[in-house]
């Protein structure tokens, strides 16, 4: 098997895009298309905890794949990684988050030696040094879902008209919990934690001021 390799210019992949556009019908394309015909569709069985969404994890859909790879005799794995950016983000409440951008390409091959290879585009962000797996992560799951054509069940989003979304007033929020005294700045300052977008020098103060007013509330 080939080794994970990170590429920092265009040679060797204007040289794979070359190959690929030369490549034929082989044994593995039949084989990943016997996966294709007995697959399921792979349901968002898994919650984001934080913010309370459903979603397809990488392990729900091997889980469904592992016998059909193995039954078809046709497997998979990333033989390159193109990082094509790598860039820091300034964060509302004042930290760095980095952002990777890569082109993951996928290796193909059935036991005949045959192969093929396909490529995906992917990027992630992260507040520690896991942008770039996240980012593989993501690509792996594109790669399976196009490739496999996988049905998920999902809303087709022509279907759907969604309201514009309007940035919240957190000043306006944080001062009418205040106002509602200790129990209902308590909760709003539990929610907020859960929001990706809440100020962190409003939880900060907020916190404070809760401190203080529950303070008082003991000496009264």
């Amino acid at each position: 098997m080939k080794m994970l390799t990170f590429l920092w210019g265009n040679g060797r992949l204007a040289q794979r895009i070359s190959q690929r556009r030369n490549q034929k019908m082989s044994e593995a394309h039949k084989r990943w298309h016997a996966v294709l015909a007995e697959l399921k569709a792979i349901g968002k069985d898994s919650v984001n905890q934080q913010q309370r969404f459903q979603y397809r994890s990488i392990d729900d859909i091997k889980n469904h794949l592992n016998p059909l790879l193995s039954r078809h005799g046709v497997f998979y794995y990333p033989s390159l990684t193109e990082r094509v950016s790598t860039e820091q983000r300034q964060t509302k409440s004042g930290g760095v988050q980095f952002a990777v951008s890569i082109t993951q390409w996928y290796t193909v091959a059935a036991e005949d030696g045959s192969y093929f290879e396909v490529s995906v585009p992917a990027e992630a962000t992260d507040f520690g040094d896991k942008a770039t797996q996240k980012a593989m992560t993501f690509a792996e799951k594109t790669f399976l879902a196009q490739s496999l054509c996988i049905p998920t069940n999902d809303i087709d989003p022509d279907g759907e008209s969604p309201e514009p979304s309007v940035a919240r007033n957190w000043v306006e929020l944080y001062n009418r919990a205040y106002d509602q005294g200790t129990d209902k700045l308590t909760d709003f300052l539990a929610w907020a934690r859960t929001q990706g977008d809440a100020p962190q020098e409003m939880l900060t103060a907020g916190a404070k001021a809760l401190a203080g007013l529950q303070e008082g509330n003991n000496h009264e």
